[in-house]
């Protein structure tokens, strides 16, 4: 009875002791049963069949951040925020694709008026990682927010972010993040598998998994974008058609 008594302590200890940010699993809840009937979607078939068969056996680390809060005021959070704090990472700015070139000669004022302000309020994360799967240059730091609302009409559309930020030179490097953000049935971090950095993204019936990787743009210019490489889902395929 001692034994029991002394092994049902140890494991609710070990629960109450995950707090912040804790996953055991990148899939959302309402699929984490329905694995193997989860099919490819979307991707190259040599790459992501294997690993729709790793994540089916966990075969894969989830990264915790080296931060993890709900207050943006957090000291925690501050030591990073406060090294650029015109940056304001808890607030983006989205602009159309066709309007970028156009905003970037605007003031920070007129370029709201032309595109649509932000807020995260949630979930604020820092990871310190090497997201482009590139040693040479060294590791990136990755900042996340989630419960998103519009500034100009205080709607709430809980929408998530990832920001890749340089904070030696105070500058965004990429931005990218999901329409739908946290609720009951989605999911999104950071895993490790095969040697590389992947973000994930779990939503209802599917799973996106995405690197940042080196793209060319409409205008010919090369970046680091956020592009996903394994979409799976449990949804029938007849479905889909």
């Amino acid at each position: 009875m001692r034994i029991r008594f002394f092994v049902f302590f140890i494991v609710m200890l070990l629960m109450n002791a995950c707090y912040g940010f804790c996953e055991s699993s990148i899939v959302s809840d309402l699929i984490v049963n329905r694995l193997d009937n989860m099919y490819l979607a979307h991707g190259d078939e040599l790459h992501c069949r294997p690993m729709l068969k790793d994540i089916r056996l966990h075969n894969y680390t989830i990264i915790k951040p080296i931060v993890s809060t709900d207050d943006y005021q957090d000291p925690s959070l501050k030591v990073y925020t406060e090294k650029c704090p015109n940056l304001r990472l808890n607030r983006i700015n989205g602009i159309a694709p066709n309007q970028l070139d156009y905003a970037m000669t605007l003031s920070e004022k007129e370029r709201e008026e032309v595109g649509m302000v932000v807020y995260y309020t949630k979930d604020f994360r820092i990871y310190n990682i090497d997201l482009d799967n590139d040693p040479e240059n060294g590791k990136e730091f990755v900042f996340y927010g989630a419960g998103g609302y519009l500034f100009w009409s205080e709607e709430f559309i809980d929408t998530a972010m990832f920001t890749v930020v340089d904070f030696s030179s105070c500058k965004t490097k990429d931005i990218f993040g999901s329409t739908t953000g946290q609720n009951a049935y989605t999911k999104e971090g950071i895993i490790s598998y095969g040697g590389k950095y992947y973000i994930y993204y779990s939503s209802y019936y599917s799973l996106f998994i995405g690197e940042w990787v080196k793209t060319v743009d409409i205008k010919k210019r090369e970046r680091m974008a956020h592009r996903y490489v394994c979409i799976f889902s449990v949804i029938s395929e007849n479905y889909l058609r």
